[in-house]
């Protein structure tokens, strides 16, 4: 019988190509850190040399198969490393589908090694015969193709490979056979598969009655499905309308607690705000006044030394006074006293009788030459050349004068009394400086009414709440028409009165813009058309205000919040306003409109904390400094010039300095809060001279009539110097 045509692809070719796609599968899903262990692992068998020139695994499966170590029957030693690199889903997933169970070997004893119907040397025959023909075309031998031997399990197992592939008709039967098979070897086959078509039948009927009851069951789900929906959406629409109702309900009570919560908080808050505002302005006077209280304790100290200084010479003169009069103490025997008798004594006795012993007192007609001359050196040791007692001058400045005590005609009450020598009339009734008799008396006037009435000084004011009184004042200028416009601050108000302290008006520190809302009204000053620019304080900005004289609020525009004082002067040639920012140590220049032109400050930032500002006749701008305790003076452009003062309490020395201006004769004037006076420097900041206030200055303003006003913070005054 003639052998059948062979194909181009063959079983076996398809079978090598499935062997080595499955390499190819586990080569690609390695990793390179898992290549580099697999071969690791095969370094017993592959050189290392050779290994490192294999840089995929399917190169070291190729090795390998050269090697012997696998073959399509055997992938045991490939299973094995795949297991140890912890690759168990390539053993599942790609090596066990290569790998098919074996199956079952039919009960047939023609199926088994060495029998078969033609006999034993028939059956070496066929071996010898289709060995060639499973080996090249079945390829599923179980020895390597250097050592192959004629093994009869090369059938079974070329059978068990293709079985269930083999078709149920003659030609395969006469593959079979011609592969050396028997007959009855392949009707076992086609019996088996049978059995595995009509179990396959009864499976698929399975299918098909287990499909009719899921229809069925489906339909069910359906209708029970829909009813569920129709009941769920009933039930949804109820508890959509049941919430949209208690929505509403909870939304008003919302609104209504909302807006009863609002009105309430916003009532706290303002006065929360308002209380807040008092509370740091009286932190910022408790602060300042505690300043300059520690100044004035250290002064007055020092002042003690001087007079515990001068009380001890006092008493070593005294004792020395005493010593002198003691010399003189005598026994008197009715002698004739030293110096003779007087014109008018008769050698009468006196009332009561002689004395019995003489006590040292002056015996009529004065005592000899030489012991008026010891008495009168006694006395001017014990007197001061301008007061009585001992204390040098400038010591008692420092102390301050007596409010109850007003000096008048430049002389004292001891002097109007009648009683005394003229020698000490001479002594004590001594005339006190011009610029003593100037300061004396003021502090202690009450409001409204006049200091030295010689001098023509009137202060008014004095702490509350009503018209003409004050609650922190701060800022003051004085009108071409004589009015004195003061901000109140703690009243959050502008007060105006005369230079003679008559109270005119007042109008609250409304800010345009932000309804009946006022600031707490800093500084004040006026530009060259007659109107107010006032600077002040609010809990969310800072604003400048422009005002008409009679308080309407006319412009204005933000600045940024602060929690210092700010000063404001106007350059009444360009009419730009400029405010001091001592957050910053800067003075800003504005348009009246708010924006900004420029911004001073010192080249070296030496300028720590202005507090006032000013622009003299030139241009200049003067600013004082209560960080350093000095005025700075720069040009018009914001160019630093020069600066004076400093630290201290002598003259042209200043502590806290406040309020700045100058005079119709170009002189500056500083309010030297720290040491209770007004200094006077020339435009060159050359000291000029002192003007006393008797407390401590916080601004001051020139009228046009020459007139000092000065602001008194801290007991809430405002004391004009007709003459300064």
């Amino acid at each position: 019988m003639a052998g059948p045509v062979r194909e181009r692809v063959t079983a076996a070719d398809r079978r090598h190509f499935d062997f080595m796609e499955t390499l190819l599968r586990i080569s690609d899903e390695l990793t390179e850190e898992e290549t580099q262990n697999v071969k690791l692992f095969c370094r017993h068998l592959i050189p290392r040399g050779h290994a490192e020139q294999l840089r995929r695994a399917v190169d070291v499966f190729n090795k390998l198969i050269d090697l012997d170590k696998i073959d399509q029957e055997n992938l045991d030693f490939i299973e094995e490393i795949l297991e140890r690199i912890g690759r168990q889903d390539l053993i599942r997933d790609v090596l066990r589908r290569f790998q098919p169970p074996d199956r079952e070997i039919p009960e047939n004893p023609e199926l088994q090694p060495g029998t078969s119907q033609h006999g034993q040397g028939a059956n070496a025959e066929d071996v010898k015969r289709q060995l060639p023909v499973d080996d090249i075309e079945v390829g599923c031998s179980t020895q390597n193709k250097h050592q192959r031997a004629a093994q009869i399990w090369t059938r079974l197992s070329a059978l068990n490979l293709f079985s269930d592939a083999l078709p149920l008709h003659l030609q395969a039967a006469a593959s079979l056979e011609y592969q050396g098979f028997s007959y009855s070897l392949v009707r076992a086959l086609v019996q088996k598969d049978r059995l595995r078509e009509h179990q396959m039948r009864q499976a698929i009927q399975n299918l098909r009655n287990a499909e009719v009851d899921s229809n069925t069951l489906r339909q069910k789900a359906e209708v029970d499905s829909n009813t569920l929906r129709q009941k769920a959406e009933v039930d949804s629409n109820t508890l959509r309308q049941k919430a949209e109702v208690d929505s509403n309900t909870l939304r008003q009570k919302a609104e209504v607690d909302s807006n009863t919560l609002r009105q309430k908080a916003e009532v706290d808050s303002k006065t929360l705000r308002q209380k807040a505002e008092m509370d740091s302005t009286t932190i910022m006077t408790l602060r300042s006044k505690l300043n300059i209280t520690e100044n004035r304790l250290k002064e007055a100290l020092e002042t003690i030394s001087v007079l515990e200084e001068k009380l001890q010479q006092a008493q070593e003169y005294a004792e020395k006074a005493a010593k002198q009069v003691t010399s003189h103490r005598t026994e008197y025997r009715g002698e004739k006293p030293p110096g003779g008798w007087p014109q008018g004594y008769r050698g009468e006795k006196p009332p009561g009788g002689w004395p019995q012993e003489y006590r040292g007192e002056k015996p009529p007609g004065g005592w000899p030459a030489q012991v008026e001359n010891a008495d009168a050196a006694t006395q001017t040791h014990l007197t001061d050349p301008v007061g009585t007692t001992g204390i040098p001058g400038g010591v008692g400045d420092k102390l301050g004068a007596d409010p109850t005590v007003k000096e008048e005609d430049g002389k004292t009450p001891r002097q109007d009394s009648g009683s005394g020598s003229n020698e000490k009339e001479d002594v004590l009734g001594t005339e006190a400086p011009e610029q003593e008799r100037h300061t004396a008396g003021t502090e202690g006037a009450a409001p409204g009414s006049t200091g030295d009435k010689k001098q023509g000084e009137i202060t008014f004011g004095g702490e509350g709440s009503e018209p003409g009184k004050f609650r922190l004042p701060r800022g003051v200028v004085v009108s071409p028409s004589n009015e004195i416009f003061v901000t109140d601050m703690g009243n959050r108000r502008v007060q105006v009165h005369s230079t003679e302290g008559v109270y005119l008006r007042h109008f609250p520190a409304v800010v345009p813009g932000i309804g009946d809302n006022t600031i707490q009204p800093r500084d004040v000053c006026m530009d060259g058309n007659g109107t107010l620019w006032v600077v002040g304080h609010e809990v969310i900005a800072d604003h400048v205000v422009q005002y008409s004289t009679d308080g309407t609020a006319m412009a204005g525009f933000d600045l940024k919040k602060i929690d210092y004082d700010r000063g404001i002067a106007v350059d009444m040639r360009t009419n730009h306003i400029l405010v001091t920012d001592p957050d910053q140590g800067e003075v800003q220049v504005f348009r009246p409109d708010g924006s900004l032109v420029r911004t001073v400050r010192h080249p070296r930032g030496e300028m720590r904390h202005p507090r006032y500002v000013t622009v003299d006749g030139e241009g200049n701008i003067l600013v004082s400094d209560w960080g350093t305790h000095c005025v700075y003076v720069y040009d018009e452009s914001g160019k630093f010039l020069f600066q004076f003062g400093g630290r201290g309490s002598s003259e042209g020395q200043l502590t806290y300095p406040g309020g700045i201006c100058t005079d119709s004769s170009g002189h500056i004037l500083v309010a030297d809060s720290g040491n209770e006076r007004v200094q006077i420097f020339t435009r060159h900041g050359e000291f000029v001279r002192t003007v006393r206030t008797g407390s401590d200055p916080e601004s001051l303003a020139v009228g046009p009539e020459g007139q000092l006003v000065v602001i008194n913070s801290f007991n809430c005054t405002v004391t004009v110097y007709p003459n300064y």
